[in-house]
This record gives C-alpha cells, structure tokens and sequence, in this order.
C-alpha cells in the first residue's frame, strides 16, 4: 500500500545522501522514530548512533570482508527490530511504513558511507603510518650506511697508510744501510750494472773509489761501537757532501764504502783525472778531526780508484778492481790513493808530481815572472801580457 510514497522517499533520501545532508535528516528523523516505535524505534537510532564509535575501534583492525559482514548482521538486526515495531504500531501502516523505509533507508545508506568512509580513512591512516615509518627505516638505515661508509673509508685509509708506511720501511731495508741511511750493496750493484749498460751504448767512462778507514777497529774496540756508529755517520756525510748529486755514496758495510761516479768523459785520461779530483777531495774532507760527543779522534782512509765503461766489464771485475787498488792503497801506507790501471796511476802520478814541484818552486823563486809588452802602430806601449 506505501511502495510508491517510500521509493519516493527512498528517493529523496538519496538525493540528501548525494549533497551531504544525511546526519541532519536522520537526526530530524529520531524524535519522530522513538514516537512512532516506542523502545524499539528508539533502539534502531541508538544502533545507528553508536555504530561509528564502536565501528572504529573495532573495523581499524579488522579486515575488509570482516567488516562488510558486520555491517550485514547490523543491518538484519535493524530489520528485525522494524518488524516488532510494525507489529505493534497504533498508526496507521502506510504511514509507519513510510517512515520506517524512509528510516531504514537513511540507515543503510549511512551504514554504506560510513563503512566506505571508515575503511577510507582507516587505509589512509594505515599508508600515512607505513610510508612515516618506511621513510623513518630508509632515513636510519642511510645513517647507518653512511655511518658504516665512514667508518670503512677511515679503516681503509688508516690501512693503506700502513701498507705504504710498511712498504717504504721494507724498501729501506732491502736497499739502504739503517745506520747511515746510504744505499747499501744491493742498490750498489743495481745502480752499477745500469750504468755499465748506459756507458756501453754512450761511450761514457765511469768511475769506482773504493775506501776503506784505516786503523777503524782499534777506534771501535778502544771507545766502544756506540764512537764506531757515530763515526761511520759522520764518514757518510762528509762523503756525500764531495760528489755530485748524480754519484752514489753507498755503505758495503763494516768500515767500506763505495761511490760511483758517472758521466766523467769518453777519454779513459779525462776520466781519470776527474776521477782523482773527487777522490782527493774526500781524502781531505776525511782527514780533517772528528768529534765525537766529548772526545775528538783522527781517522784516515785508503782509497782505490778503478774505471768501468769498457768493453766486457761486469760487476764483479769492476768491484774487484776497485778493491785490489784499495789494498795498494793500504800497502803503500795508508791514507793514500791509487788506481787499478799502471798507466792511469802514472798520469795521476805525473800529475801530482807536477803540482808539488810548482808549488816548491814558488816558496823557492825559482820561477820568475815576465811581461811581454804591448804596443801599438807608433811604438807607444799600451799594455802587457
């Protein structure tokens, strides 16, 4: 008797639903409900009202399924409960049936939008709370990166400091002597057998001074290896201090020493002399006095000189040349110099010779001077040479 007054009214609830307006109707709605259905009408609205509250505490830990079917049972209950208010209405049935779809409608239809609009916010809350604590996991677990990056850049600098730091120690070792810091025999012959290479090819002369101190073990023995140690360093530097920076001084070990020469000419005389000039000038430097903290002591050395560039010469015939005209050297009275070759030793010889008998005849006068004068077209004198 009422279907077409309440699909009109089913209607216009819709279109109250469409603008927003559906909490003010059914609100409207209540006083005359509760009048209509006494208690039971009543109980309908109060399902209605507390259906949110309730609804949100328990649909935002539930899933979707769970919840539609809640929401199914609610709705058989407010069905049954319109049936017991139909049955006992004192109204006409038109008219309660009017309100009661209109009511029924209003409340499925807000059953509807409040589950949409619970489960909306619910699976937005949900998404707001993963991405907060996703950016929050991404954000710690880069600091932890970062921390970890740092900390294994710091472990991987402080480690390849301490390869290069061993790697320099472990080539101070293989090739310098520890107490000079001199190369030591093996650089010696590494350094040695390149330039017997390059002076092959160039045509260069080279040369070898091997010294030995003289009477250095009775310094060690009567002052102790602590004077020997001091003494051999400061040996080294006054041998460096005589050579170019091209030459090497190197320590063979004991009292020896060796220093190589390069690039001293093509001529065997040229390289001889200019490899007397080196060897004197550390003969000198070696002779003068040696203090040793609070004591000061002599020290000599015997020098052999031998040159290397020559066709067929190998390490152990230039070493052992250098080394037979070191103990000429010794033999000849220590403090001395002497080359391996007689007739390099004659010129040097000759040389010397020259020297000392130039320098005699000065303090003597046996030299005078003369000036051969000079002068010009009409005979005035305008100078001397």
């Amino acid at each position: 008797a009422g279907g077409a007054p309440a699909t009109s009214v089913m209607r216009s609830s819709a279109g109250l639903l469409a603008c927003g307006q559906l909490s003010l109707v059914r609100c409207a709605r209540v006083p005359r409900v509760w009048s209509l259905g006494g208690f039971s009408g009543g109980s309908v609205v109060m399902i209605w009202a507390l259906f949110a509250p309730v609804s949100a505490l328990m649909f935002s830990e539930k899933r979707v399924a769970l919840r539609w079917l809640l929401a199914f049972f609610i709705l058989l209950l407010i069905s049954g409960m319109i049936d017991d208010t139909v049955a006992s209405a004192a109204v006409p049935l038109p008219r309660l049936a009017r309100d009661i779809f209109y009511v029924l409608n209003l409340g499925c239809a807000s059953a509807g939008l409040f589950l949409l609009v619970s489960y909306s916010i619910n699976v937005e809350k949900r998404a707001i709370e993963e991405l907060e604590r996703a950016q929050k996991e991404v954000l710690a677990a880069k600091e932890n990166l970062e921390l970890r990056v740092r900390d294994r850049t710091a472990e991987l600098q402080d480690s390849e400091e301490k390869l290069l730091q061993s790697a320099e120690h472990i080539r101070q070792l293989a090739f310098y002597d520890p107490l000079t810091n001199l190369p030591n025999r093996r650089m010696l012959l590494d350094r040695l057998e390149i330039a017997l290479t390059t002076d092959e090819r160039s045509g260069q002369k080279g040369g070898l001074i091997f010294l030995d101190l003289d009477n250095f073990k009775k310094l060690n023995d009567s002052l102790g290896h602590d004077y020997g140690d001091l003494l051999l360093k400061e040996v080294a530097q006054r041998i460096t201090t005589c050579v170019r920076g091209g030459d090497t001084v190197a320590r063979l070990g004991g009292d020896e020493f060796i220093v190589m020469l390069n690039d001293l000419g093509v001529e065997s005389g040229e390289a001889a002399l200019k490899a007397d000039v080196v060897s004197k000038k550390i003969l000198e430097a070696l002779n003068q006095p040696y203090v040793l903290r609070n004591y000061t002591t002599h020290s000599t050395p015997s020098i052999g000189v031998t040159l290397f560039g020559g066709d067929g010469d190998t390490l152990e015939d230039v070493l052992k040349r250098a080394d037979l005209a070191m103990y000429q050297a010794k033999t000849a009275g220590r403090n001395a110099i002497r080359f391996f070759d007689p007739e390099l030793q004659a010129i040097t010889a000759a040389r010397d010779e020259l020297e000392v008998e130039l320098s005699a005849g000065l303090h003597k006068g046996h030299l005078m001077l003369y000036y051969q004068a000079q002068v010009d077209a009409s005979g005035g004198v305008t100078g001397a040479e």
